[in-house]
């Protein structure tokens, strides 16, 4: 678990859920996440593959204590999102968070935790879990048919706002996108997510083989929103 430029109490209460996770006896993944094409551009981004890329989040009161019952984290796999999300109750159960700073209070005591890849880190972090991963490789990748023109936020073109976002989806054997396997990796901006997946929701691909056969495949791409100069 990291952040590019960590908090101190994003650290704080990220060696608190470290102290109190307890690693999941088993951990299943569906066929799209453990599918790989060996010929891609090596990635040397510090985002965590095999669908397992999210953040990890949830709110504290002035006392450190946890605000409500919602903690957010989607990976591909439950097992790993109900370990997370016992590790934070446990830490809280066990008074384990420190209060909220003011800096951090004036993001309403939200900690905000980002899952990477611990072989690639460049900032601050702190090992979680080692997982071992059978992968299936295929033979060739999922290649774009078309995707539409993303919409430019007219708000963020009126006020000059450029921005990107990566997104994450899965591609079917059909070639279209599952719209529930959609998750943003990077953004900061929600109208430009809501854009960027709305475009790529309607796009048609040429689905990743594998021996001839149509198989699912995790996607990562990247939607640029530039200002005309």
């Amino acid at each position: 678990m990291g952040q590019d430029s960590i908090p101190l109490d994003y650290l704080e209460a990220a060696d608190a859920v470290r102290q109190h996770y307890r690693r999941p006896p088993s951990l299943l993944l569906p066929l799209w996440a453990r599918t790989r094409y060996l010929y891609s551009r090596p990635d040397t981004s510090d985002i965590l593959g095999f669908g397992l890329a999210s953040q990890l989040s949830f709110r504290l009161d002035r006392s450190g204590r946890l605000v409500d019952s919602t903690i957010q984290v989607s990976t591909a796999s439950s097992e790993l999102d109900t370990s997370l999300i016992a590790a934070v109750r446990r830490a809280d159960s066990a008074g384990a968070f420190s209060p909220p700073t003011e800096e951090a209070w004036r993001r309403k005591g939200r900690i905000q935790l980002r899952l990477i890849d611990w072989t690639r880190r460049t900032g601050p972090a702190l090992p979680l879990v080692r997982l071992s991963i059978p992968v299936i490789d295929v033979d060739s990748a999922v290649d774009v048919v078309s995707i539409p023109q993303p919409r430019f936020p007219y708000s963020a073109q009126r006020e000059g706002v450029s921005s990107s976002v990566l997104l994450q989806y899965v591609v079917m054997e059909s070639g279209r996108v599952d719209p529930s396997s959609f998750r943003i990796i990077e953004g900061q901006y929600r109208e430009f997510a809501k854009s960027a997946i709305e475009a790529v929701a309607r796009g048609r691909f040429k689905p990743a083989r594998v021996r001839g056969c149509p198989v699912p495949l995790l996607v990562q791409q990247r939607v640029n929103y530039n200002i005309a100069r």
